[in-house]
């Protein structure tokens, strides 16, 4: 019986709806409410609206206790991370774009990243981190030549996010444990500033793990590692003038498979476990013991008067990248194609950068000019133990051309 009801609530609404139009036709004009809409015209285009942006402050970063930068900055959004679960493998992706020639990461102003077959790209303990802001795309002005994929501004932290303004001196300790791969964290900061302006801050941190327990029981193979993070940190700051060095130093070692960006090893054949002499050996024998360091230096000067037209910024910034990997002395009687590197490699980046701007602020204008500059050296080194004995393979020692892709 649903059609009465239904034709009775239209002829109700009909009817109010002639009461109320009849009842409005008596009414005079004078006693007509009247509404005004005020409106302001915009400033800028519609198109113009600023782009993408994402920050992580300190009590975020603080909270997501993230074990690397992939997995701190994958909580923003638009960005993902593109790895397996083994350190050192991390890349991160912004709307689709995660190989680093695309991506711009800056650590107090200094351009870090390196690149080599299925190897990560960006590496930093995120407890080191005070700050982290995203700008998506290639709205960016200061960011690396080709990086429209995105950019990351990281900033580490200071003695100040850890006094109050009555204090000028203190120091913390912290220490954690996982389980699924019992690995062990600890750290500690020391810090202090002066009245005169100048404050300093020392951090240490040292991670320690084993192989991933899986669900199921099962181990995720070559998934351990040792792990050291340093920061150190100067700033002074009076009136306009504000003064920063910093240096950080990373350094992950472990034994992991020669590709790094994988999931489960590859099987093991009967023939294997005959010429390695067991499922262990010839397992072992598909890993590399890797070691990876990072330094990055920087030189920070900020001038800022009172004065709309200067707003001047110097970054000075030297860094260096050093992976170095070796098979088990049991795979230096077995054939390796050049195609898998070989049974050593050494790969190191150094980088020197220097950057000046100057913001000029005109109503709701700003102008930015500067100038930047940046030298990349790139050491790439292979050792095939398989062509020890050919002149014409330089007796094993060669360069890689292109050792990046993916």
């Amino acid at each position: 019986m649903p059609y009465p009801s239904l034709c009775f609530a239209i002829l109700a609404a009909f009817a109010i709806g002639i009461h109320t139009a009849s009842a409005n036709t008596n009414r005079s004009p004078d006693s007509i409410e009247t509404i005004k809409v005020q409106g302001e015209q915009l400033n800028h285009p519609i198109t113009l609206i600023s782009p993408g942006k994402s920050t992580l402050e300190l009590d975020d970063i603080q909270r997501e206790q993230a074990q690397n930068i992939g997995e701190l900055v994958m909580k923003m959004p638009g960005v993902s991370l593109d790895a397996g679960a083994r350190p050192g493998s991390e890349r991160i992706n912004v709307w689709g774009f995660s190989h680093p020639s695309a991506l711009s990461v800056r650590i107090d102003g200094a351009p870090v990243g390196f690149q080599q077959y299925r190897y990560g790209s960006f590496f930093l303990d995120p407890q080191l981190l005070r700050s982290v802001r995203m700008v998506k795309g290639d709205h960016n002005v200061r960011a690396s030549v080709g990086a429209f994929g995105g950019s990351f501004i990281m900033e580490t932290k200071e003695a100040a996010d850890f006094l109050d303004a009555d204090e000028s001196i203190g120091a913390t300790a912290q220490a954690g444990f996982n389980s699924v791969n019992q690995q062990w964290k600890r750290s500690i900061t020391a810090f202090g500033k002066s009245d005169s302006g100048w404050s300093v801050l020392l951090h240490g941190s040292k991670r320690d793990a084993d192989d991933i327990e899986l669900g199921n029981g099962e181990t995720f193979d070559f998934s351990g590692y040792a792990q050291h993070s340093l920061l150190g940190k100067i700033h002074y700051q009076s009136g306009a003038h504000d003064f920063m060095l910093s240096h950080t130093r990373y350094d992950d070692q472990g034994r992991k498979p020669w590709a790094n960006r994988r999931g489960a090893m590859p099987s093991i054949s009967n023939y294997k476990i005959d010429k390695y002499g067991s499922y262990e050996a010839a397992l072992f024998a598909t890993s590399v013991d890797n070691h990876y360091r990072e330094y990055t230096s920087t030189l920070n000067y900020h001038y800022q008067p009172f004065n709309n037209f200067i707003d001047t910024s110097v970054v000075i910034a030297h860094s260096q990248n050093h992976r170095y990997w070796e098979r088990p002395d049991s795979t230096y009687q077995s054939y390796i194609s050049s195609g898998q590197y070989g049974h050593q490699v050494w790969l190191s980046y150094e980088r020197w950068f220097a950057e000046l701007t100057n913001t000029s602020h005109f109503g709701d204008h700003e102008i930015m000019i500067g100038a930047q500059y940046q030298d990349q050296n790139r050491d790439s080194r292979v050792y095939n133990h398989t062509y020890r004995k050919k002149p014409a393979k330089n007796y094993g020692y060669y360069t890689l051309r292109n050792p990046l892709m993916i």
